[in-house]
């Protein structure tokens, strides 16, 4: 999610700064409006888009004990656990901060509508050619939203018809759409500030597309922008309305003088195909398909038949601790596996009967060339040697027969970053002589498998 905001949000930046140095100045008043809602568009479609390529590899075909979070680890403990921990609830924290402030934007937005919807009911209306002016009491500036405009009653007969066809334009173009768009997507994406600048320039777009209608009608450029001047001064009346302000007349007047050549339109038009392509390459997300050309097949835990070389006899059973798993709770159709697992002295006889046939270590496995090779060439893997995460290209400097135990995991959901579906947990000799042989005798761990449908037959 981090990544896509940051493409999302480059995007957005390159392709404003594109329409504010290169388009906004110039007459190309319906291209520039689209320009803006397809850059928003752009922006925030291109980072979902992946496109897979595919690239000739090793890869696993069959693993054959794949190791589940229910399973015990074989690995010494360390911090990883408790970092991930630390992550999940600093995840969860800015989730909750990011739905109470969208939660009060969306409040503010419909707090907006509502009173927009209150003026039209509870004022006086004419309905003029379809178009619905609302007659207010308070002194306002002439606005409008959807079909409506919103104008005081005692200004409403004196009002200049250069002022109406301005305000017609704004609902027969149905520019109100176009702000209720980037206001959505300000309630989605409120801590992204590049959407007030789109705001701004959309709505300043719209007044030029309305200003050229008007001239293009009355014939009478220095007039209008007389009235212009007189009528700029004055309060917003809502705040998702197309409206005229003091703070954009200046750069409406000039507009209104503003001459773009059909050759200079369509140079620039050109331009910008490079410029989109550019972005499309560089924030679409691609990806290599690896094609498997040799099977591999991978004993990861050693089987329960497995010639042990220690013996309960030989470990410090006092600190052993024993996991046991079991069928669902019926009633809160819980996991059996108890979070806090028992110590061997709190087992009963049963359950200690039980143990002779449990694995006591992880037996010395080797990978193969082929299986380092591929953990090494993608992000589908974390990868954690002696108990340390490493980056995956750095086991390039590691032979498969430096390694010698290794497990895979399967990661849930919530425990995936990235590309990472899979956590490949690798020993050195030395590492697993010296430490995880020691840690074994010291705090050997066992598991209990009480699930009694666990070896029944599926039904067919």
């Amino acid at each position: 999610m981090i990544l896509y905001l940051l493409k999302s949000g480059a995007c957005l930046i390159v392709l404003f700064g594109v329409y504010k140095f290169f388009l906004e100045k110039e007459k190309m008043l319906h291209f520039n409006r689209y320009f803006l809602l397809f850059s928003l568009i752009f922006s925030f479609s291109i980072p979902l888009i992946s496109i897979e390529i595919g690239q000739e590899n090793l890869q696993i075909e069959k693993v054959n004990k794949l190791i589940s979070t229910e399973n015990i680890p074989f690995s010494i403990p360390n911090e990883n656990p408790v970092n991930e921990v630390q992550k999940t609830d600093y995840q969860s924290f800015i989730k909750y901060i990011y739905i109470i402030v969208t939660f009060f934007q969306l409040l503010k937005f419909t707090r907006n509508l509502v009173l927009i919807k209150k003026k039209i009911t509870q004022n006086r209306k004419i309905i003029v050619e379809g178009i619905y002016f609302i007659l207010l009491k308070e002194k306002v500036e002439l606005c409008t939203f959807l079909n409506y405009i919103f104008i005081n009653e005692e200004e409403y007969n004196n009002l200049e018809d250069e002022l109406i066809s301005h305000e017609r334009t704004h609902i027969q173009q149905f520019h109100t759409l176009d702000i209720l768009f980037i206001e959505i997507l300000r309630i989605i994406f409120w801590f992204n500030p590049t959407l007030n600048f789109y705001k701004k320039a959309i709505q300043l777009n719209h007044e030029f597309m309305a200003d050229e209608t008007v001239n293009q009608k009355f014939q009478n450029i220095r007039f209008y922008q007389e009235l212009l001047l007189q009528k700029s001064i004055g309060n917003l009346a809502f705040n998702l309305t197309s409206n005229l302000t003091f703070q954009i007349t200046k750069q409406r007047l000039l507009m209104m003088t503003t001459h773009t050549s059909a050759k200079v339109a369509l140079l620039k038009k050109v331009v910008l195909l490079p410029i989109f392509t550019i972005l499309l390459l560089s924030f679409i997300d691609i990806s290599f398909a690896q094609t498997p050309t040799k099977p591999l097949e991978i004993q990861v835990i050693p089987n329960e038949n497995s010639k042990k070389k220690l013996t309960q006899k030989d470990v410090n059973m006092d600190n052993a601790r024993v996991y046991i798993f079991e069928d669902l709770n019926p009633t809160t159709h819980e996991k059996g596996k108890i979070k806090n697992p028992k110590n061997y002295n709190e087992l009963t006889d049963d359950e200690k009967k039980l143990l002779k046939e449990s694995p006591l270590y992880a037996e010395k496995n080797n990978p193969t060339d082929e299986m380092m090779k591929l953990w090494a060439s993608t992000d589908k893997y974390g990868v954690w040697v002696d108990s340390k995460r490493i980056p995956n290209n750095k086991l390039n400097s590691y032979k498969a027969s430096d390694i010698a135990e290794f497990s895979i995991s399967r990661l849930y959901k919530n425990a995936q970053v990235g590309n990472r579906r899979f956590q490949i947990d690798l020993m050195t000799h030395k590492y697993y002589d010296e430490v995880y042989m020691k840690h074994v005798k010291e705090s050997p761990m066992f598991s209990i498998d009480k699930r009694t449908n666990k070896n029944k037959p599926k039904k067919s």
